[in-house]
């Protein structure tokens, strides 16, 4: 696990009010997101691909379904992605094709 709080961590926001945990993973990575903003929120992750042993180009973020937390969804590694006022999401920042995977 790597904070938020820590200088350095592979997964940022930009934003004090938004912040990001990530559990690295062996070729993907959770991360989770919460936000404290007043309105919704469009951020776009600073991800520190090669730390992730990721390339961005063959990427992707992901929220899988979670009943009663949140939808599934998916991003390309530069999209903005809306959080809503007190609420988070739950991704996985893996390769576009992981094995076994569509």
């Amino acid at each position: 696990m790597i904070g938020f709080w820590v200088p350095g961590s592979p997964v940022r926001t930009g934003r004090p009010d938004l912040l990001a945990t990530t559990y690295q993973g062996e070729g993907r990575s959770i991360v989770a997101l919460a936000s404290w903003a007043p309105d919704t929120a469009h951020v776009k992750l600073a991800v520190d691909w090669n730390r992730l042993g990721l390339d961005p180009a063959q990427s992707r973020i992901v929220a899988p379904e979670l009943p009663g937390y949140q939808p599934a969804a998916a991003w390309g590694p530069y999209d903005a992605i809306p959080v809503a006022p007190g609420r988070g999401w739950l991704l996985l920042i893996e390769p576009a094709n992981p094995a076994g995977g569509p």
